[in-house]
């Protein structure tokens, strides 16, 4: 029992540490040239005299060189945290207009509850504006790691994977939340945090395993087998989006960090053994699987009866 929990403490200050040394990986992403060099066939020969000379091989007309503009990985991560910081400000203007109308009916008590449902569309759209934004940076992580470009997935594939991703996280969100009512006061509030911190690390990872195509199932076995690894790896955005008691601060930072620390997951190395322990799976995601496949399948059977 010892060993195990020696075992699971050394996997999370691992997961811990790599999350804050993986971004100084964003500064290798920028070291590849400016602009890369495309080459283009030979024009034609223009005149008799200069395709003979060419085919006798007296003229070797050496292939022109097209420069191509390489999109700076900085510019596109900063892009990215100015759109999360966009949407979280209009987010915030559409609670304060969705709590007035909501107040002008009735004592303004189901507002909260009207605005975060109305609010969802709008996270989804940034996820799947996330993913196509994030391409370029995902490729640079590519270059950078000597890894090979996965085979282009069919964009509707694509996207239903990215829905269906964000229905698995909107059911496990709320199963985060509802743990803070169980009445074991300091346990209750470690679960919370075990929660808040895996979904940070599925936020993180998201892309990385997106790109090489690994289903939505295996990145659920992967979080559940190497639990400790991937708490610890979510733990720093965790604490960093806690320091406020201001909702909107708190956005604020979350869509600032998060695009670095998608970066960070690209040199994340989970995958540690230790020799003669074997951590148990944490199976945390089961009930969250199980009503994002009941939603899933009620959705699929309305559209397609």
């Amino acid at each position: 029992m010892t060993d195990i929990v020696y075992a699971v403490l050394l996997d999370f200050s691992h997961g811990f540490v790599d999350s804050i040394k993986g971004l100084s990986f964003i500064r290798q992403l920028d070291q590849d040239d400016e602009y890369e060099e495309l080459t283009k066939p030979a024009p034609p020969v223009r005149t008799v005299l200069q395709a003979r000379r060419e085919k006798n091989g007296a003229i070797n007309r050496p292939a022109e060189k097209v420069l191509r503009h390489r999109e700076r990985v900085w510019k596109r991560v900063l892009q990215c945290a100015g759109v999360n910081l966009a949407i979280i400000g209009m987010l915030f203007c559409l609670s304060l207009l969705f709590n007035f109308i909501v107040s002008l009916f009735s004592d303004g008590s189901y507002g909260v509850y009207i605005t975060n449902i109305c609010c969802l569309p709008f996270f989804l759209i940034t996820r799947i504006l996330m993913a196509l934004w994030f391409s370029d940076v995902a490729s640079a992580c590519l270059r950078q790691l000597k890894l090979q470009d996965p085979p282009p997935v069919d964009f509707r594939l694509a996207l239903a994977d990215t829905v269906v991703s964000f229905i698995l996280c909107t059911f496990f969100l709320c199963q985060g939340l509802l743990v803070e009512y169980l009445p074991i006061p300091r346990i209750s509030t470690f679960l919370v945090l075990v929660h808040m911190n895996l979904l940070n690390s599925m936020y993180s990872f998201e892309y990385f395993w997106a790109s090489r195509s690994v289903s939505l199932q295996q990145r659920i076995s992967r979080v559940e087998e190497h639990w400790p690894y991937f708490v610890g790896f979510g733990a720093p955005l965790t604490i960093a989006t806690s320091l406020s008691s201001n909702v909107i601060v708190n956005g604020c930072i979350f869509a600032t960090l998060f695009p670095f620390f998608i970066i960070s997951s690209y040199k994340a190395n989970w995958k540690r053994d230790y020799p003669g322990i074997e951590i148990p799976k944490l199976s945390i995601f089961t009930l969250a699987s199980l009503l994002t496949n009941k939603f899933s399948t009620k959705v699929k059977s309305i559209l397609l009866p």
